[in-house]
């Protein structure tokens, strides 16, 4: 790498290393899967290395059943999260399925705090075949529920108890009845303020392309 490339790169690393003070945890799935995975009926959960947003992504199939799957964060999104309240949970998803899909209101999100209290999103998720992009608000209101999705909306203080001991946060992977793979990518976890959708696009991006040149200029640098 020329001096001068070498320079960019440092450069780079430091802004991006300064803007991604609000991210509290990510997972592009440009090498594995991150920890990931799925859970509650799901098969053949598996890394894919090219096809998502940046790169690679996982993805899941429906078990013929009535459990609802989810996938499943790993450590890294878990613990203390308080700053995530008035931040984002960010997300792609794209569901390959010839079947009808499901019927009625089901937790799209679940945070599973340690003491067992679980909180549920219900915001009508309805991902395409084609990558879906979606961004949701870590802030008490109608949508956030307490136990199951008809259970009462979440206040400020239950919420911010439950992200401040999380020992599982649960995206929705099920949304036919029969039969279909659903896939994620590029999830990132925000803290306060909640970023703009088009800044999470491109830090996100920016993260993609930055990692392997600081790498390089790190290496370069050493020698």
């Amino acid at each position: 790498m020329a001096a001068k490339q070498i320079a960019v790169a440092v450069s780079l690393c430091a802004a991006a290393s300064a803007s991604s003070a609000t991210a509290l945890a990510y997972s592009t799935f440009s090498d594995d899967a991150d920890g990931w995975q799925a859970k509650n009926g799901a098969v053949d959960f598996q890394w894919l290395g090219s096809g998502g947003n940046f790169d690679g992504y996982v993805q899941a199939k429906d078990q013929s059943g009535d459990s609802l799957w989810f996938f499943s964060a790993p450590a890294k999104f878990l613990g203390n999260k308080a700053a995530a309240y008035g931040g984002t949970l960010s997300f792609d998803l794209r569901v390959i399925t010839a079947s009808a899909p499901l019927e009625g209101a089901y937790a799209d999100i679940q945070l599973i705090a340690g003491d067992g209290t679980q909180l549920s999103f219900v915001g009508a998720l309805a991902p395409a075949s084609t990558w879906t992009a979606y961004q949701v608000s870590m802030v008490a209101g109608p949508a956030w529920r307490v136990g199951s999705v008809d259970g009462p909306a979440a206040t400020a203080a239950q919420m911010s108890a439950t992200l401040s001991n999380l020992s599982s946060i649960r995206i929705r992977g099920d949304f036919a009845q029969a039969g279909e793979a659903t896939a994620l990518d590029s999830v990132l976890l925000t803290a306060g303020p909640v970023p703009e959708p088009a800044t999470v696009a491109l830090w996100l991006l920016g993260l993609g392309t930055l990692l392997p040149m600081c790498r390089a200029g790190r290496s370069a640098a050493g020698r």
